[in-house]
């Protein structure tokens, strides 16, 4: 665990979880004829356990969309497979009032070189099988471009439901010198049709001029807002090449109007503030900091998890943001501040309801082996202060092997479940599930985690 916690609130794996793995393990192997590869990407409760959305590598290079049922003790109960035009799936979601699954990423259009995003949607509940939502796009699929130049490569990695306009989606765009923007566009959720009056016919850009010949951006987390429908905001958050060597980058936060999808002036003075701490070695130009998770809190303040550092020494990097977009120092005492938790690369970032703590996961990196898990920690909600944390090793078939990451976090009052993928062979990928009870009456055990040894 990070540096043996102290006592205070537990992060027990469930033993009435999983089990083969180890208490509070589970893995889905999607193993259909001809692939063996599946991603875990995001977990949604659905009252009488959770939907898993994942996605699984069919024989042609195309994925099929995945939602896997799963029961209160973690055992599989159902798979929905849906083909898609996709070649990369990055993230999927939930819309529970529709009960439909959404999953975006990248497609090629026929007869072009270019990549556009991609939104595919999936109803379980379609009769007389589960398949395609009817009347979204083309067979479940729609493809959006949005025609900056260069080698076309549209990319979308993150989708949240909004309640009154339908999907928004966001991720990155190429312009003609090849430096990348970033996209934003929002779909009405029946029928996939763009929302003509966000940004420009549902299409937004945002360009970070860094003076930077060459120039990349990438959109690791979105949030929205939890204020009313005429205030509320769209939060992207990612980093960005600051030389023209691309040696550095800084991480950043956007936000957006989510009706207009225009930048809120009233968030740092135009929309967007820089995150970076420095840790690395500035001076000889490898200086990365990158926000790769984000959260917006029951105050409507929005917590942040990224990592600071160089090629040789990472550290993880936390802070909380002012709804104007100031540092908000009441947070460990300036607002953004550093823990030393070894390679500990956050994905993931959410709010404990009834403690108001901050829990993290993500991945990091043993040396001995130099094996990589999923990790779960439980951070003071106005500070760093590790309250616990635990881990999920899952084994594969070669040890050396051995690598497991985090994908996405469900929190709520009594436990904590993380969603991920293991590698079990060069072509052999599962989905997988880690799930850690919360019980703040007794002294935190200090030692293990879950583990498969």
């Amino acid at each position: 665990m990070l540096g043996g916690p102290p006592p205070g609130i537990d992060l027990d794996p469930d033993p009435a979880f999983g089990g083969f793995w180890g208490a509070g393990m589970a893995a889905y192997y999607l193993d259909y004829p001809g692939a063996n590869i599946g991603m875990g990407l995001s977990v949604h409760a659905n009252g009488a356990g959770w939907y898993l959305m994942a996605a699984h590598e069919r024989t042609d290079s195309y994925l099929d969309a995945a939602v896997i049922r799963v029961r209160p003790n973690g055992l599989q109960d159902g798979v929905w497979l849906v083909p898609t035009p996709m070649t990369v799936i990055n993230d999927a979601t939930y819309d529970p009032v529709g009960r439909k699954f959404y999953f975006v990423g990248r497609a090629k259009p026929p007869s072009l070189p270019s990549t556009d995003f991609a939104v595919t949607c999936v109803d379980i509940d379609s009769p007389p099988e589960p398949g395609p939502c009817a009347g979204f796009g083309v067979n479940g699929t729609v493809l959006i471009s949005f025609n900056l130049g260069g080698a076309g490569n549209d990319v979308a990695t993150r989708v949240v439901v909004r309640r009154n306009i339908g999907l928004i989606v966001a991720g990155t765009a190429e312009l003609t010198d090849h430096r990348e923007v970033i996209a934003v566009a929002a779909l009405y959720r029946a029928t996939g049709a763009l929302v003509s009056s966000f940004g420009t016919g549902g299409r937004y850009t945002h360009f970070i001029d860094n003076g930077a010949s060459n120039k990349f951006v990438k959109v690791h987390a979105m949030a929205l807002s939890n204020d009313p429908d005429a205030q509320a905001r769209i939060y992207i958050a990612g980093d960005y090449s600051a030389n023209a060597a691309l040696t550095d980058y800084d991480g950043y936060v956007l936000a957006l109007n989510a009706l207009a999808g225009t930048p809120d002036a009233s968030f740092d003075g135009n929309g967007i503030r820089p995150v970076a701490l420095n840790l690395g070695d500035c001076g000889q130009g490898v200086c990365k900091d990158s926000v790769t998770a984000i959260a917006v809190l029951a105050t409507g303040r929005l917590a942040l998890a990224g990592w600071s550092g160089d090629n040789d020494e990472w550290r993880l990097m936390m802070g909380r943001l002012r709804r104007d977009g100031s540092l908000d120092d009441r947070f460990s005492g300036g607002g953004l501040t550093a823990y030393d938790a070894g390679d500990f690369r956050p994905r993931a970032i959410a709010e404990r309801p009834n403690t108001r703590d901050l829990v993290v996961a993500g991945d990091v990196r043993g040396f001995d082996p130099p094996i990589t898990f999923q990790l779960v920690a439980q951070f003071e909600g106005d500070s760093i202060r590790l309250h616990t944390s635990n881990y999920a090793r899952f084994r594969a078939n070669t040890p050396a092997l051995e690598y497991s990451s985090v994908a996405g976090l469900l929190v709520d009052a009594d436990s904590t479940l993380v969603v991920g993928s293991r590698r079990w062979s060069a072509t052999d990928w599962d989905a997988t599930l880690f799930r850690t009870l919360t019980n703040d009456t007794i002294f935190s055990d200090h030692f293990g985690g879950a583990t498969s040894d």
